[in-house]
Order: C-alpha cells, then structure tokens, then sequence
C-alpha cells in the first residue's frame, strides 16, 4: 500500500472506504453521469430534426380560397416527408399545364386509404386543395376525388389547426 492511502480498520492492506484509490463507485458514477449527458444532448439534438418543419405560410389556407381543379394524373409521388400530386389540367384558363400538390407522409396518407397504386398515369381526378399565395400552379391538397367516385383526405387537418371535420 502506497503512504498516501489510509489503512483499512481491519488492519489489511486493503485501502480504507473513501481513501484515495478506493474509488471504483466514483469511477462508475462518473461515467454513468457522462452516459446520462450524451443520451440527454443526443435527444435533444435530435428532437430538432422533428421540429424543423417548413411553414405553410406559402398556401392561402382561408376556408374561403378552398379550390378545385380536375385533371389527368402525371405522377404521384409516395415519399415522405410529403407525397405530392401532379396533374395536367383538362378544363379551364389553365387547361394543358402542369400542376403540383403537396400531401402529407406517407403513413399518413396511408390511413387515409392511399397506397402507390391508388392512382395511374392518365387517371382523371378532380382535386380540392388550398392554393399558393404567389399565384403558382399548385397547392396543398385536401383531397381528391378519384374516377371511382372515393374521395380521399390529402393533408392532415387536426394537426395543423384546421377543424376535424369539414
């Protein structure tokens, strides 16, 4: 035993409770207590990537702007973290051009009845959507009304402050 360590009670050569060198607990606390800290800042590092969410700031969502507009199905992407619809108008001032929608996850989507095969190329549908303040070719889509006459949701309207039922 080193002259810095106190001698156990019992006489031994063991170091006595809490002297110098007798620290294992303190080593574990330690590194427990720095296990704790990285789990905490990983956490909350990482919860910023759930919060960080573009605005919707860009979509006239007064109940009064509400929309619609049919078309022929170019493309539905089913990706998160937002699916989008495109369609080509077939009527109106804008027949012939390209438009796009912007939907929910696609889990949510999911429970709303969508699946990658819910549309086709060349599927005609009629979309209710809220347009974009800028006046581009496009929105966020409420819903859509297919060729078979379902009409399935597009966003999802209790999380973003709109009433639950329409």
């Amino acid at each position: 035993m080193s002259t810095d360590q106190a001698a156990a009670p019992d006489g031994s050569d063991q170091p006595a409770p809490g002297a110098k060198g007798d620290r294992p607990l303190r080593g574990f606390v330690k590194t427990a207590s720095g296990c704790l800290a990285a789990i905490l800042v990983s956490g909350v590092l990482s919860t910023g990537v759930a919060w960080s969410h573009h605005s919707f700031a860009m979509f006239d969502r007064r109940p009064d702007k509400e929309t619609a507009l049919t078309g022929a199905l170019k493309e539905l992407e089913f990706v998160n973290p937002h699916s989008w619809l495109r369609i080509y108008a077939v009527d109106g001032p804008s027949k012939g051009t390209l438009w796009s929608f912007e939907m929910t996850s696609v889990s949510q989507l999911k429970t709303y009845g969508w699946s990658v095969d819910t549309v086709k190329p060349g599927d005609l549908v009629t979309v209710s959507y809220y347009p974009l303040r800028f006046g581009s070719n496009g929105g966020e889509l409420v819903s859509v009304k297919l060729a078979d006459g379902r009409v399935l949701k597009g966003l999802t309207e209790g999380d973003r402050g709109f009433p639950t039922s329409r």
